[in-house]
């Protein structure tokens, strides 16, 4: 399957758009910025170097999915936001052992009518792991590196993660599915069908595919999971 990596032009000042995802490793920075999911501009840097960034845009960070502690939780349809939110922090306070000025955190909620039911996934980070990014007096927006991947993966398919609910996605050494109530990770290739990089034909410009394809999602994040 091809991508429509060609479409992407290579500019070292990315000042006009919106959001910039963001994603690196030990050795490179990925930098690609959107606007209004559409126009897109990638720039690739040494990860050691000083991350300066675009007072004008949102910065969408791809961060380790191992630094992010994650769960699920079912409440009845009829709870209210308040109610829902009250769940979030009792649920926090009994499974972090962190206070919680000492974390970042987020949930979405999402309504199951049939099943009578709310459910909420919730996510909370260690402060100090995103320290270097919050430094910064710009926008600064912390995503989980697998659901950037999976983002990008569906953009360049042009198909909606419903559609493969049940396919699996390669990353690193692991493979991962999304679940209703979880996340399932496992290090032996799975046999159902896998969704990876290596379905896509990247020019020369994109020198890390992985890194690439968080950064993608990344700046196409609209604010959920």
């Amino acid at each position: 399957m091809k991508s429509f990596v060609e479409k992407f032009k290579h500019k070292t000042k990315l000042v006009q758009f919106a959001q910039i995802g963001i994603s690196e490793n030990k050795q490179l920075r990925c930098l690609l910025s959107s606007l209004n999911n559409q126009s897109l501009e990638v720039e690739w840097q040494s990860s050691h170097m000083d991350l300066i960034m675009n007072g004008h845009a949102s910065h969408i960070i791809a961060i380790d999915y191992r630094y992010i502690w994650r769960t699920v939780l079912f409440v009845p349809l009829h709870y209210s936001k308040q109610m829902c939110y009250r769940q979030v922090i009792t649920i926090l306070e009994q499974n972090i052992p962190l206070s919680l000025n000492d974390i970042l955190f987020d949930y979405h909620i999402c309504e199951l009518p049939e099943q009578q039911a709310q459910r909420i996934a919730i996510f909370a980070l260690r402060k100090q792991y995103a320290q270097p990014f919050l430094n910064n007096k710009n926008k600064v927006i912390i995503d989980c590196e697998l659901h950037c991947f999976a983002r990008g993966i569906h953009y360049l398919s042009q198909s909606h993660l419903s559609e493969f609910s049940d396919h699996f996605y390669k990353f690193k050494q692991i493979y991962f599915q999304f679940k209703q109530d979880d996340l399932l990770i496992q290090t032996t290739k799975p046999h159902s069908n896998i969704l990876s990089a290596e379905q896509f034909q990247f020019d020369q410009q994109i020198q890390e595919p992985e890194l690439y394809l968080c950064a993608l999602g990344a700046s196409l994040w609209n604010g959920k999971a």
